[in-house]
């Protein structure tokens, strides 16, 4: 029997919710499902320690958000401090593993954690960090995060279009 539960994400200052069952309960099927996704906008922020943060809002056909950000720090070192912060402050880590840069030359740390927002609502985050940037995706659900990484960093063309 499937436990699904309502995660509800604070994202900005936008509310977001989503019924979603838990990656443990069918990560076969969340790994196979394809969305289309919209830019729901874009913008830069501040982060204590970093030199740059860009982000960028995407919405699925469904309506679910999906939040990229770049934090980009002085140094390596800094990064994978952050990284491992995200990691630290986690209600729980789902997955740490490796995976290939985007151009496939360097093995960087990647983890995919379920993190606390804004009264304690839950955000599922898939974040790894690559020389000075560390790069978080966060959404309410997991299929949907899942594929928008799997369609933006798992090709050489980082930039191909969402909607394809």
């Amino acid at each position: 029997m499937l436990n699904h539960i309502f995660l509800i994400a604070f994202i900005g200052s936008l509310a977001i919710g989503s019924p979603c069952a838990s990656a443990q309960d069918r990560p076969a099927q969340m790994e196979s499902r394809h969305f289309k996704f919209k830019n729901d906008g874009a913008g830069r922020t501040g982060r204590k320690g970093a030199v740059d943060v860009d982000f960028e809002n995407w919405k699925s056909e469904d309506g679910v958000l999906v939040q990229r950000i770049a934090e980009e720090y002085k140094s390596a070192a800094e990064a994978s401090a952050r990284l491992q912060s995200l990691v630290t402050k986690a209600s729980s880590v789902i997955e740490r593993g490796h995976r290939k840069s985007w151009d496939g030359k360097r093995v960087i740390d990647r983890v995919r954690l379920v993190a606390s927002g804004s009264g304690n609502h839950l955000i599922n985050v898939i974040a790894w960090s690559d020389q000075s940037v560390v790069h978080i995706l966060r959404s309410s659900s997991w299929p949907q995060v899942l594929d928008f990484e799997r369609q933006i960093y798992s090709s050489a063309n980082r930039q191909r279009d969402l909607n394809d």
